[in-house]
């Protein structure tokens, strides 16, 4: 099939490169951008955005861009024999994150690629650095991209509305919707759920907090354990890809808006370091210093509904 990629030589330079006397035509390289490994491809391809690029994994795998690399001491070009995807981008997605929605993981998979490329249209180095996140996840070994490897820290940061004397505060949670941009992180019900039971109405913190332990676990997360019971429903957790540390409150609703007492994690003192015990206390603080401690919110997004209630399991990010 590469065979059929050769070009004439008399194809634009800028372009082409050449691989024991043939030329093909390259995946875009952006001068600003270190190229220590370029793709050829089918000289009929476009330039590939998201949606391009996850067809052509999806319908025809075996026509993907080819990594050339150079081969010491001569330096000369060679093709890596070897598929740079096994599959389609949100396949890793599926893999590595499986209980979230279907939407969320095509939202996530999308900013991913955008973010990996600094563009809508992959360019080498873009497509270097997601299969360098791709065998991250796969080892559970930290990642040059931090940010490419966990949805949690491509989410916007949501304000968190003013104090008032006698108002708790609020935060308004985006719409949950299958389009759009990637806002809001939602669980896919049917893993947690047989299909005879409505979505759960869950009113204990203890059990909310085991709830989405669980749900975080099954997706990659570690999670430290809880010392005493909470002086308000969170989760303190950690991913093995990078070194943030994520503090998440929980929170109940049956609106699109989350009620925040005036309450400061840090008036607790004491109270929350009995709570979450001192390492991680001190893996929090640490954090905090290093501005790698992120503030989430998450739980259990209930909406009525004429028959039965429908729901979701949701996290999102804020700016406290």
């Amino acid at each position: 099939m590469i065979d059929s990629w050769r070009i004439s030589p008399a194809y634009a330079a800028s372009d082409r490169i050449t691989i024991d006397g043939h030329h093909y035509q390259t995946v875009e390289n952006d001068k600003a951008r270190r190229r220590s490994i370029i793709y050829i491809k089918d000289p009929r391809h476009r330039p590939y955005d998201f949606d391009t690029f996850e067809n052509l994994l999806f319908f025809h795998l075996h026509e993907q861009p080819r990594a050339a690399i150079q081969i010491p001491p001569d330096n000369q070009w060679t093709i890596d024999p070897r598929l740079p995807f096994e599959k389609p981008l949100v396949g890793y997605a599926i893999e590595f994150f499986p209980e979230l929605r279907a939407d969320t993981q095509s939202k996530f998979s999308r900013r991913q690629f955008e973010l990996a490329n600094d563009s809508y249209f992959a360019d080498a180095r873009g497509l270097t650095t997601l299969r360098q996140v791709f065998n991250n996840w796969k080892d559970k070994t930290a990642s040059l991209h931090p940010v490419l490897t966990d949805p949690l820290l491509m989410l916007p940061t949501l304000p968190v509305s003013a104090e008032l004397a006698g108002f708790n505060r609020s935060l308004q949670l985006p719409s949950p919707s299958p389009t759009g941009p990637l806002a809001r992180l939602d669980f896919d019900p049917s893993f947690f759920l047989p299909p005879s039971r409505t979505f759960p109405v869950i009113a204990d913190d203890i059990e909310l907090m085991k709830f989405m332990t669980e749900r975080l676990e099954r997706n990659g997360y570690t999670v430290f354990p809880a010392r005493s019971l909470p002086s308000f429903p969170n989760v303190v957790f950690k991913r093995a890809e990078h070194d943030f540390i994520f503090f998440m409150t929980l929170h109940r609703t049956e609106t699109q808006d989350i009620i925040i007492p005036r309450i400061n994690p840090r008036d607790f003192g004491i109270a929350l370091s009995n709570q979450l015990g001192r390492e991680t206390m001190n893996a929090m603080e640490n954090a905090h210093n290093d501005n790698k401690l992120i503030s989430l919110r998450g739980g259990i997004q209930t909406l009525p509904s004429h028959d039965t209630p429908t729901g979701t399991v949701f996290i999102v990010r804020d700016n406290t």
